[in-house]
């Protein structure tokens, strides 16, 4: 497996639909229980950085490289991405920091919970669920 720093619009897709969900009122996505602490860009950015430090030192760890030195993480607010492409984002930004004992990281767990309630959010969101029965 190899293992690489994602790109910043990898992470800002994640945080614009993070900030989309916690300012919109009467959305779909009610079992977001962690999209609720984005409600500021201060927050995203800040929140940003640590995911990108995160992937900073997976990759590090993964190579046993110290010198690696990433272009530093920069916010920008991008339109909105489908749900579709906000969660494959997340897949990769946490497959590219599986490295180590990174998967116990407290904000890769975090991560891994939002991606997991993302998933069930656009299951149950979907017309196909809607019109399915209840048995």
């Amino acid at each position: 497996m190899s293992a690489f720093i994602v790109e910043d619009a990898c992470i800002n897709r994640i945080l614009a639909f993070m900030m989309k969900v916690s300012q919109d009122e009467g959305n779909d996505y009610s079992a977001l229980e962690d999209v609720n602490f984005l409600k500021s860009r201060k927050e995203a950015i800040s929140l940003g950085k640590k995911l990108h430090a995160l992937n900073v030192k997976a990759v590090r760890h993964r190579y046993s490289d110290d010198a690696i030195q990433p272009i530093p993480y920069q916010f920008e607010e991008l339109p909105g991405a489908s749900d579709a492409q906000v969660l494959k984002s997340i897949h990769c930004f946490l497959y590219q920091c599986n490295e180590g004992e990174f998967d116990k990281n407290p904000l890769f767990k975090r991560m891994e919970k939002f991606a997991e309630e993302l998933m069930y959010c656009m299951a149950t969101n979907s017309e196909a669920y809607k019109k399915a029965e209840w048995e």
